[in-house]
């Protein structure tokens, strides 16, 4: 039996802040973010944690015929709780309680794409030509698929809502924040450069990897990763396939959210110029 999520109107503005144009507008010169800045909360407790996903297009696209993301975007989501939760059920429960989020995961719970109900119509459909997933067949916000490798096959239907999913093809990256022992009110920044350029990587005590760059750690086992109050989860699209040298030694930073006065003036902007494009007649 599917569990139906509420619907969330106030959500088109995600608290958020989402940037729907030049990646310019998601660098370090945008004003910080912060708890007090996102509107969309779930769960409850004394201590405070905050997602942000990252939509872009990678530079090298290698085998995947993913089409790119329909704009450049950064949302942000808050999530509160008491004790010690995990990444995933932070994400898990994020999920699940705004209808217009999505997550594709492989059979194993690894993260294999994310999408967002832009136009928030309600629709989000995935399909691979032969098989056809809708936003109802997802359940608590999540859809499991067979294997890894279907990550690269499934693609977005239409152009109206964001998405990225990826495996062999260049994938979801995740980060923290520095020290991954919480403490930041504010989005670890950055910092001036596009691409994370670290010099190795460092074992942490959980058994993952992970890289440095300003304020923030990249990190390969978010998932069972414990959450303290004040603690980040980003997702970002990877730079380029695993292997390649663009994705191994310079991934891309996470883009601070821009502010949402700005913002809010992009995504009108945005739509309308996508309706005047459908309304444009055939020539002939």
């Amino acid at each position: 039996m599917r569990t139906q999520r509420p619907r969330r109107p106030h959500a088109a503005r995600i608290g958020i802040a989402l940037a729907l144009a030049t990646t310019g507008l998601g660098t370090a010169h945008a004003s910080p973010f912060g708890f007090d800045d996102i509107a969309f909360w779930t769960g409850s407790g004394a201590s405070r944690a905050g997602l942000v996903i990252h939509w872009s297009a990678p530079i090298n696209y290698g085998s995947s015929e993913m089409p790119a993301p329909i704009a450049d975007a950064v949302l942000g989501w808050g999530y509160q709780f008491d004790g010690s939760p995990s990444g995933t059920d932070m994400l898990d429960a994020i999920v699940a309680a705004d209808a217009r989020l999505f997550a594709v995961v492989a059979p194993d719970g690894a993260l294999l794409g994310l999408g967002y109900d832009a136009n928030n119509d309600g629709a989000f459909s995935l399909s691979d030509g032969v098989t056809t997933f809708e936003a109802g067949d997802f359940v608590d916000g999540k859809l499991t698929l067979g294997a890894y490798a279907d990550a690269d096959d499934f693609k977005p239907v239409g152009m109206d809502n964001f998405y990225w999913g990826g495996w062999f093809g260049p994938n979801w990256e995740s980060w923290r924040e520095a020290g991954v022992a919480g403490g930041f009110t504010f989005q670890p920044d950055r910092g001036p450069d596009e691409f994370a350029t670290p010099s190795d990587w460092t074992e942490d005590e959980w058994g993952g990897y992970y890289q440095t760059f300003t304020h923030g750690e990249w990190t390969a086992e978010w998932a069972g990763m414990p959450l303290a109050d004040g603690a980040w989860l980003g997702f970002s699209v990877a730079r380029a396939p695993w292997g390649e040298t663009e994705n191994t030694w310079n991934k891309q930073a996470p883009a601070v959210i821009p502010e949402p006065g700005t913002l809010a003036s992009l995504l009108v902007g945005a739509f309308l110029l996508r309706a005047a494009r459908r309304r444009r007649p055939r020539d002939g």
